[in-house]
This record gives C-alpha cells, structure tokens and sequence, in this order.
C-alpha cells in the first residue's frame, strides 16, 4: 500500500534551512506498529499522520522509534 507523503521544512527562512517533518495522510486507520514502521523509513525526527473522520481531522506523531505526545513543528507542517 501507498499513501501520500511530504517532506516539509517548518520554521524555514530558505530551501533545507528549517525543521524538517513527514506529514501523510491516511485514508483510514492504521495499527500503531505500521505508523511507527513508516516513521522509522521516513527517517524524519517527526512524521505527523493524519486521518479525516467526518468533519475533523486526527494527528498523531511519531519519531523513527517512538509515538510523541505533541510535536510542534511537525503540527506547522501538516
């Protein structure tokens, strides 16, 4: 499976120059073993996943090797 993904600078003043994030975005819900597999082979210090459900939108992120609480920049970026 495939699901779109972005690899975006927050906080950036040029090209390569700010924080870099994943952000994709799921058309359904995924096991927590899977969003951690592709956080680790984004190799990004976060990926943000998200998921619409109805009128809302669900944000997790994850680290190559673990879910976080809250990630700043990684919340600009998606």
């Amino acid at each position: 499976m495939s699901w779109p993904a972005l690899l975006i600078e927050a906080f950036a003043s040029g090209p390569c120059s700010g924080n870099g994030a994943a952000v994709v975005l799921l058309p359904q819900p995924l096991p927590d073993a899977d969003l951690q597999a592709i956080a680790a082979s984004l190799k990004q210090s976060e990926t943000a996943f998200l998921l619409r459900q109805g009128d809302q939108w669900l944000l997790r992120w994850f680290t190559p090797s673990c879910e976080v609480r809250l990630c700043g920049h990684a919340t600009l970026a998606a």
